[in-house]
């Protein structure tokens, strides 16, 4: 780590001893960076530390936090990296002097949260739930790192893409608290898109200026950056490329306000059960919707890139298995035939939905009424998958994202994009709400693409 030139920010995070630290900024703006080497240099200087790198899900961090800790702030040559487990299979790091970097996963909190620790990195944290972060800070007990005045100090270290204003993460860092600090982070503080030229930190003018006119991007920089601003608009431009938090200027569900509509508890009892399939080898998308009082609760949602139709039976038997005791049916995308059959003959109650002219704005107008009219609410835990193939394409991973992103175009019509949770979502209330004029008509080889007849009302 020793030839590594730190950009200003980076070292502000590392200098930092306030006890609850957000680092937020746009994608792969270097925020991760500047934290691994934070806690390289903790674990390194106090002996017997005990630090703790956390996702939501253990498995994600493999490939990603894990892959930069080794590869960029130790190097392969390390101690810590030669001869030692798998990433995928990396418990912790020890270091000689005896402390000891825990990773884990809050999919598996006893074998993390029965131990104490000085210092906790808390990476993607708008993926927790603040219970989540206070259960964490419970665990903030050890006292081994030392401030100027040799008092003991711990910390809590959260980074963060930017997401809707009215999130928790946002609003938590927004109360005026001398325990709580959060700074940004730019593109610039990534040193494989921008070369600082040293000198930028001095105090004299001169070298500082010579240092702003030499710094520049990289040729890797340049490219990564242009792709982002060619691919990107609209609310994921100002959030991942930006790093604002931000709301979409035409959402389709401008009547969805998360304050009001996101729950911490729903019903413990419901009417029956309808799980959405919105099938998609890119994307694609389940929901898990029970009914009571003819409200709709979405309690579960699942989002993955690639995978096989079997992967996604085993995917809905599950789900059906923990709601065998309510009247539970499938209702699927029509237009895989094929996938429904191989689905049906698995064992599982499934059915296409009716579709029809204007069936895409019908579905969303019926939401949008349910939405108005207290008629549907999102368990704040709904998100279960993690997808990292998702992740990396910069798609949202759930379905409050989707709803935060969906935007009309410029002549007020649904952009097919970051719709994949809400279209599973539209199928069930289609089929529940709307009483269609049309019949749906499949082949019996599977082969021809769906037909629609008109009917009259029965």
């Amino acid at each position: 780590m020793s030839d590594i030139i730190l950009q200003r920010e980076s070292k502000k995070i590392i200098s930092s001893k306030t006890f609850e630290l957000l680092v937020e900024g746009p994608v792969r703006s270097g925020k991760t960076f500047g934290i691994l080497c934070k806690l390289h240099v903790l674990m390194s200087k106090y002996p017997n530390s005990r630090g703790l790198i956390l996702r939501k899900n253990k498995s994600s961090l493999a490939q990603t936090i894990l892959q930069t800790y080794e590869d960029m702030i130790l190097g392969h040559s390390h101690y810590l990296v030669m001869g030692g487990p798998r990433r995928a299979n990396r418990q912790s790091y020890k270091y000689n002097n005896g402390s000891e970097l825990v990773v884990g996963g809050l999919d598996m909190p006893s074998k993390i949260m029965s131990s104490e620790y000085d210092v906790c990195y808390i990476a993607e944290a708008s993926e927790i739930s603040e219970d989540d972060l206070q259960h964490i800070i419970t665990r903030m007990s050890c006292n081994n790192f030392k401030d100027e005045k040799n008092e003991a100090y711990q910390q809590v270290i959260l980074d963060t893409n930017p997401s809707y204003p009215h999130h928790w993460l946002n609003q938590h860092f927004m109360e005026g608290n001398d325990k709580k600090e959060r700074i940004f982070i730019s593109h610039k503080c990534n040193p494989k898109f921008w070369h600082e030229y040293a000198g930028r930190g001095s105090t004299k003018k001169k070298e500082r200026e010579a240092a702003e006119k030499n710094s520049h991007w990289t040729i890797k920089g340049t490219k990564y950056l242009d792709n982002l601003k060619s691919s990107m608009s609209g609310v994921q431009k100002k959030r991942l490329l930006e790093g604002v938090w931000a709301m979409g200027d035409k959402l389709v569900f401008s009547e969805f306000v998360p304050d009001a509509h996101i729950l911490k508890k729903v019903p413990k009892e419901y009417d029956n059960i309808f799980c959405g399939v919105d099938f998609g080898w890119t994307a694609g998308a389940a929901c898990v919707i029970g009914f009571h009082k003819e409200v709709a609760y979405i309690l579960e949602t699942y989002l993955y890139g690639e995978k096989q139709i079997s992967e996604w039976i085993d995917i809905l038997k599950d789900i059906r298995e923990r709601y065998e005791k309510y009247s539970f049916r499938i209702v699927a995308d029509s237009a895989e035939p094929r996938s429904i059959e191989q689905i049906r003959n698995a064992g599982l109650p499934i059915e296409p939905v009716k579709k029809g002219p204007d069936s895409v704005k019908i579905g969303i107008d019926l939401i949008k009424s349910r939405l108005s009219g207290e008629g549907m609410f999102f368990h704040r835990h709904c998100q279960k998958s993690h997808c990292q193939k998702l992740e990396a394409k910069h798609i949202p991973t759930g379905i409050i994202d989707e709803f935060l992103c969906y935007e009309n175009d410029k002549d007020d019509k649904p952009i097919s994009k970051f719709n994949h949770c809400i279209d599973s979502c539209r199928y069930i209330i289609l089929t529940v709400d709307n009483k269609p004029k049309f019949n749906y008509v499949m082949s019996e080889d599977f082969m021809e693409v769906d037909e629609w007849r008109e009917l009259q009302y029965v």
